[in-house]
């Protein structure tokens, strides 16, 4: 994952820690979707950036939530 980008995951459900919302990615021109109690929270790219930690990220903003079917 050498050319992996930062990114931060930003709105959705408040118990998503900073820890969970900050991920490597190798593209950052899709959506990114992150399983979580038996559905997933769905993060669409930004043109904005920020800094977490000292790294700089690209931000992606929380677009909504699935269940999954039984």
């Amino acid at each position: 994952m050498a050319d992996a980008m930062h990114v931060f995951l930003e709105g959705g459900p408040p118990e998503l820690l900073t820890d969970d919302r900050l991920l490597h990615v190798e593209q950052v021109d899709e959506d990114i979707v992150v399983p979580r109690y038996g559905g997933c929270e769905h993060f669409t790219p930004t043109r904005r950036t920020c800094e977490v930690e000292g790294q700089p990220c690209v931000v992606f903003q929380w677009n909504g939530q699935t269940k999954v079917a039984e």
